[in-house]
């Protein structure tokens, strides 16, 4: 999903909200990652631990979807190691990460928020 639509979460754009309107929805339940172990996630986390012993695994939110309609934004919880060992390993997981988020009062008519995930 792109930043400004439905599809692929891996693109940025800036998007024009309405920032008294946007909503963060978590999905329901446990982490929606694959509950069994995956041995290519566990073999690129164990080089990863070898190469720094300081990278540890932890609680993340996953980015799901953004509808710039909604505006929402759904995440769910993951592990940071299914995303660190990403590009080699294809997990699909997106981290969340809000780099700007400002309100716009400005004159010229474009009253609302400006997003960039």
């Amino acid at each position: 999903m792109n930043a400004g639509a439905s599809g692929d979460a891996r693109s940025s754009r800036w998007t024009p909200i309405d920032g008294d309107r946007l909503r963060v929805e978590q999905a329901d339940g446990p982490t929606s990652a694959r509950t069994e172990t995956d041995p290519a996630v566990e073999q690129a986390w164990a080089e990863i631990r070898q190469s720094n012993p300081r990278s540890f695994n932890g609680p993340i939110l996953a980015l799901e979807s953004f509808d710039p309609e909604g505006p929402t934004i759904r995440v769910r919880r993951d592990e940071y190691r299914r995303f660190a060992v990403q590009p080699g390993v294809p997990t699909g997981v997106v981290l969340l990460g809000v780099s700007v988020l400002c309100r716009n009062d400005l004159t010229d008519g474009l009253e609302g928020a400006l997003l960039c995930v």
